[in-house]
Parts: C-alpha cells; structure tokens; sequence
C-alpha cells in the first residue's frame, strides 16, 4: 500500500535511485572504453603507416647504397693498370 501510494505520488522506490546511478556508470564506461579503443585504433594505425615508410625508406636507402658500393668497387677493380 505505500508503495502504491509512492508511485502515485511519482516519489521512486530506494532501490531505483543506486540503479539508475549503476546504469549512469556502465553506461559512462561503455562510452569511455568506445573513445579509447577507437584512440588506440587510430594510432596503431598512425604507427603502422610511419613504421612501413620507414621500412620502405631504409630498404630503399640500403639498395642504393650498396649499388653505388658495387659500383666504386667495380670501377676500382677494373680500371687499367697506370
């Protein structure tokens, strides 16, 4: 009965008012671990992109560098006798 006359009233049960605060907080969370997961995705992907430059860039570097190795040495070892 008082119950009902709480409802009545639109006074809330003591139980509701810790509940909304726990749906208040997991919702909050869920937010949260949404906003850094989609932070964390970004800069795994940010990361990934600078990591395959740098892989390009070096191999790049380190191809022309032993090409022009190659070819000091095959200028050197050929050249006539003086």
């Amino acid at each position: 009965m008082a119950g009902d006359l709480r409802r009545l009233r639109g006074d809330r049960d003591k139980k509701s008012v810790p509940h909304c605060i726990v749906h208040a907080c997991m919702n909050g969370l869920f937010f949260l671990t949404t906003e850094l997961h989609r932070s964390f995705s970004s800069y795994i992907t940010f990361t990934s992109l600078i990591h395959h430059f740098y892989i390009t860039y070096t191999s790049l570097l380190h191809h022309s560098f032993s090409s022009y190795v190659t070819f000091i040495l095959c200028a050197i070892c050929t050249s006539p006798p003086s």
